[in-house]
């Protein structure tokens, strides 16, 4: 299996919907290659979160 990348962008202009179960954004162009998607939050409910959360997409993000 190739190599995955990981690219960290800001995604404020691009987010669409942000609701606990769903996160819609458009995601720039990219390279061809493997990526893996990753959600990074330091917000639960209506306050901030002492530590940052990540989560991972399971499925790997293909751009040919």
């Amino acid at each position: 299996m190739a190599i995955l990348h990981r690219i960290r962008a800001y995604l404020y202009d691009n987010l669409l919907t942000n609701n606990p179960s769903e996160v819609l954004v458009v995601i720039p162009a990219l390279p061809a290659g493997e990526y893996v998607v990753e959600v990074v939050t330091q917000y639960a409910v209506s306050s901030l979160l002492a530590a940052p959360r990540t989560a991972l997409l399971e499925k790997v993000l293909t751009v040919a």
